[in-house]
């Protein structure tokens, strides 16, 4: 669009000093300015009103021109030409605009010329000639853009088959590797998600006190809820790097990347304080709930080799008679 202005200008100029010179170049001259409107209208986002005044354009240079200057040599090859043009630019739902187009055009050019010179067959030869030439673009471009929408629309659905797969297979990873009950993650995702975590990392290993009592006395339903409402808990007062596991059972473990062993105890101590105080719905309101912790600094270690010494760690806070958190720094 933007070579079509200074080439319409250059032809205005060439074609100046020819008879009917004058009357071409005002064609062209305003084909020019009419070009800048639409490249304005375009950049404004009224891509509506642009096709419209490209069809217009088209319709003054193509049809004007010949009826002014009485010149038809060309036009019934600027017709096919411009069928094609304003097939690209309206939508396949739209194109009776280009069939109107291209019959007024027609019509206008059999009726409103006199010019016998430049057209040395009949006059409804050349009407035929010049409707023939333009249903024959028009079936060539529609078949095209036909095949060329069939082909964006096996790409798009491709795409979304493609889309929708991945989701699926993302959603069914971290269903395997999450938690059903809390959330967390699993065993499962231990070791992969271990070996990702800094060398300097704190690691804890907890799980609740007495936790077979409460399923024994207030049955497995309600301590499936506080094993819930504990993960909820913990989650809530975690910090966002933190890796959150549910080993099975009452038993958690958690990984803070780029802290000490003291500094992640110091936080399970505030935790184990606002266990201590909470009220737990599904239990009766004078039960006790109360977890022990290890804790220990990962070094480097491999998953199995830091669970190990973390699992010392809790075993000592339970020895020293559970509702404890054993540091080992």
């Amino acid at each position: 669009m933007l070579a079509t202005i200074p080439i319409a200008l250059l032809a205005a100029v060439v074609v100046f000093p020819y008879e009917n010179g004058p009357e071409s170049t005002a064609f062209l001259v305003g084909a020019s300015i009419s070009f800048v409107g639409l490249l304005w209208l375009t950049h404004r986002g009224h891509l509506r009103a642009a096709a419209w005044l490209f069809a217009l354009v088209l319709g003054i240079v193509t049809v004007g021109q010949p009826i002014v200057t009485g010149d038809l040599s060309t036009n019934p090859l600027l017709i096919p030409l411009c069928t094609v043009m304003l097939a690209y630019v309206f939508p396949l739902r739209q194109w009776y605009v280009v069939a109107v187009w291209v019959l007024v055009a027609l019509a206008l050019l059999q009726v409103g010329t006199t010019d016998e010179a430049t057209v040395v067959m009949p006059r409804s030869v050349w009407l035929l000639n010049a409707a023939l030439a333009t249903l024959l673009t028009v079936i060539v471009v529609t078949y095209a853009a036909h095949q060329h929408a069939q082909a964006v629309r096996r790409e798009d659905a491709l795409a979304n088959q493609l889309s929708a797969r991945d989701a699926v297979m993302h959603r069914l990873e971290e269903v395997a590797n999450s938690d059903p009950l809390t959330g967390f993650l699993n065993r499962r995702s231990l070791e992969q998600s271990f070996q990702a975590t800094p060398t300097k990392s704190a690691v804890a290993l907890l799980d609740l006190d007495h936790f077979k009592t409460i399923n024994d006395d207030h049955s497995h339903a309600a301590g499936d809820a506080l094993l819930v409402d504990f993960s909820g808990l913990v989650a809530a007062r975690s910090d966002r790097h933190d890796l959150l596991f549910r080993l099975g059972g009452d038993e958690f473990l958690i990984v803070r990347p780029g802290t000490s062993a003291s500094d992640l105890g110091r936080w399970l101590h505030a935790l184990r304080d606002q266990v201590r105080s909470r009220e737990w719905p599904e239990l009766p309101s004078n039960a006790r709930v109360s977890f022990s912790a290890g804790v220990i600094n990962r070094s480097g270690a491999a998953v199995n080799v830091a669970m190990r010494r973390a699992d010392r760690a809790l075993y000592t806070a339970k020895e020293q008679g559970r509702d404890s958190i054993v540091v080992v720094d």
